[in-house]
């Protein structure tokens, strides 16, 4: 068993402060819809120690339109974004061969409550 770990800023977050510019412009132009809507959920309390999940039907088809996105996506992007991209591509890889849903958000509601 593999545990993918990836803690990062989500667009959709209440802590979200900077813009991941070159990813998300590049989402804006395209019509990627269940991936659009993943990334820009807002965060909500479902959970004691996290926010929204991804079901794995919304990751297989996020996953799904990812890969179109990447081939829009320049080579060369900032670091933020590139490692927005490649840990958007594990999490939701391993929702889709687990089957297990992904924790989109951490609300911090109640620490230790993993």
């Amino acid at each position: 068993m593999k545990i993918v770990d990836a803690i990062f800023y989500w667009p959709g977050s209440r802590s979200y402060t900077a813009r991941y510019p070159v990813f998300e412009d590049s989402l804006a132009k395209t019509k990627l819809p269940v991936l659009t809507q993943l990334i820009y959920r807002q965060q909500a309390d479902d959970y004691p120690s996290g926010g929204i999940w991804a079901t794995t039907s919304e990751a297989v088809e996020a996953l799904a339109e990812l890969r179109v996105l990447a081939k829009e996506l320049p080579a060369e992007m900032p670091a933020a974004d590139a490692y927005f991209a490649r840990t958007l591509t594990d999490l939701l890889t391993a929702s889709a061969t687990t089957g297990n849903p992904v924790i989109l958000h951490y609300n911090g509601l109640i620490d230790g409550a993993w």
